[in-house]
C-alpha cells in the first residue's frame, strides 16, 4: 500500500477512534500512529514520516523568567576610602515573558512570531510587551537559510543561548554592556558546510535594534563564522560595523544623531569554546568595540566561562556555573579622539543551578562587579572619567519555565 493511500487510510481512523475514550486518552496523534504501527497499518517508517511531517503546523511555545534579588550599591569619591552605601533593592523581577508562535507552511517555508513582556529599565520600557521576533524563513539547503523581517542578531541569540545556555542568569557582554541589539530588522542569512565543520550567520540591519526598527540611510552588517575541527570545540569569530540607525539623509544632506558627525561603529568577537552537549561547556572570549555612533566610547573586554551538569538525583540534576568578566572603557571626545583616562570594570559570578524532571529550573546565584573611576560626558568636549567608584553586591535566585 503506499504511503499516501496509508496517511488517508490513518486518517479515517483516528476520526473513528477519537470517539473512544480509552485511545483519545492515549495521547493525541503520536499515539494513535504507535497504535497503528502495532497492527501494522504502518511501518515505522512511514510513522516518522506522518509524526515528523511539519506541512501546515503551527506550534507555540513560552518561556518565561524571573528572580528574587538582594541588591546592595556601594559609592565612593576617590579610591574606597569613606565607601557609602547608596542604594539597596529587594523583590521580585519578571525580566521576560516570551510567547512563540512558528508556523510551518512546508519542509522549506516558516514564519515565526516572538512577543515579549519586558520590564528592563535598560530598554526603556516599563512592563511592556512588544515584537522580539517577526520573519518569514526559508531553508533551501543545509547550506542556505534566508530570513526576512525582524530576525536574530547572529551573534547575541546563538552564543546566549546555545553556548553559555544561561541566559535567565546572565546576559552575555555585547548584549549586557548595550554595544548591540539581540534582534533588529533585516535580511539573514545562514547555513553549513563540510559536513557541519564550517558554518556561518550574516545579516544587513537596521541599526538601532528591536525596539526602534525605522529605517535610517546607512544599514549595519554583522557576521559571525564558526568552525568546528573536532567534537567538542567550537571556535567563533564575529564582525560587525555600521552607524546604529543614527545616519539619515534630510533636505539633500546626510545628518548623523549622534554626538560625533560621521560616526560609525566596528566591532569584532573571538571565542573558543570546548564541552560535550548538555553536560558541559567552557569557554574564553575577547571582544574589542569601537562605538563612535552611540556609545562614545572604545569598549577592550575579555571574559572565561563555563556550566556543568554534575549531580543527578530522583528529582532532577544538580550544576555549577561562573562568569569572570575584565572590561576597559575609554570615551570618546565630540572629534572622535579617545580621552586619555579609562574606566574598568570587573564582575564575578557564581552560581548553582537545579534541574527538576518536571517544571522551572532555579539557580541560585552570586554577582558581585566593580566600577572604578567612572566615565562621564562621552561623546562631548569633556569626555572623560569622574574619579568615583561603585561596587554592586547581589544574591540572587533565578527562574526560568519553558512549555
Amino acid at each position: 500500500m503506499k504511503l499516501h493511500i496509508k496517511k488517508t487510510v490513518m486518517a479515517a481512523v483516528i476520526v473513528i477512534v477519537g470517539a473512544m475514550p480509552s485511545i483519545a486518552n492515549a495521547g493525541g496523534t503520536e499515539s494513535l500512529v504507535n497504535v497503528l504501527v502495532d497492527e501494522g497499518i504502518l511501518t515505522k517508517d512511514e510513522a516518522k514520516v506522518i509524526t515528523e511531517d511539519k506541512s501546515h503546523k503551527l506550534k507555540m511555545s513560552a518561556t518565561i523568567f524571573a528572580d528574587y534579588t538582594l541588591s546592595n550599591t556601594k559609592q565612593s569619591g576617590n579610591g574606597w576610602a569613606n565607601t557609602g552605601t547608596v542604594k539597596k533593592q529587594r523583590g521580585v523581577n519578571l525580566t521576560r515573558a516570551y510567547l512563540t508562535g512558528r508556523y510551518y507552511l512546508n519542509d522549506t517555508w516558516m514564519m515565526r512570531l516572538t512577543t515579549d513582556f519586558s520590564a528592563e529599565p535598560t530598554l526603556g520600557k516599563q512592563n511592556s510587551i512588544y515584537v522580539k521576533y517577526a520573519f518569514a524563513q526559508g531553508s533551501f539547503s543545509p547550506a542556505l537559510r534566508v530570513r526576512f523581517g525582524i530576525i536574530q542578531n547572529p551573534w547575541i541569540p546563538y552564543v546566549q543561548d546555545h553556548l553559555w545556555a544561561h541566559r535567565y542568569v546572565s546576559k552575555i557582554m555585547p548584549d549586557r554592556l548595550g554595544l548591540e541589539s539581540s534582534a533588529d530588522a533585516g535580511i539573514g542569512l545562514a547555513g553549513k558546510g563540510l559536513g557541519g565543520m564550517v558554518r556561518y550567520q550574516m545579516a544587513v540591519l537596521n541599526g538601532a535594534g528591536y525596539n526602534n526598527t525605522r529605517s535610517s540611510n546607512g544599514m549595519d552588517e554583522s557576521l559571525r563564522l564558526e568552525l568546528r575541527p573536532f567534537a567538542g570545540l567550537i571556535a567563533e569569530l564575529g564582525y560587525r560595523t555600521g552607524y546604529r540607525g543614527q545616519k539619515k539623509f534630510n533636505n539633500g544632506s546626510t545628518t548623523y544623531g549622534g554626538k560625533i558627525y560621521g560616526g560609525k561603529q566596528n566591532m569584532w568577537h573571538v571565542m573558543v569554546t570546548y564541552g560535550s552537549g548538555h553536560h558541559y561547556r567552557a569557554g574564553i572570549n575577547y571582544l574589542e568595540d569601537r562605538d563612535k555612533a552611540k556609545q562614545y566610547f572604545k569598549t577592550a573586554a575579555y571574559g572565561v566561562w563555563g556550566w556543568i551538569n554534575l549531580i543527578g538525583t530522583s528529582v532532577g540534576k544538580f550544576g555549577f556555573l561562573g562568569r569572570y568578566e575584565n572590561i576597559k572603557q575609554t570615551p570618546y571626545n565630540n572629534f572622535g579622539s579617545l580621552a586619555s583616562t579609562h574606566m574598568k570594570r570587573e564582575r564575578e559570578l557564581i552560581g548553582i543551578e537545579f534541574t527538576p524532571n518536571q517544571g522551572p529550573v532555579f539557580t541560585l546565584a552570586y554577582n558581585t562587579e566593580k566600577f572604578s573611576n567612572i566615565l562621564t560626558d562621552a561623546g562631548t568636549a569633556g569626555a572623560g572619567t569622574t574619579g568615583k567608584n561603585k561596587r554592586v553586591n547581589e544574591v540572587s535566585l533565578f527562574a526560568k519555565y519553558h512549555f
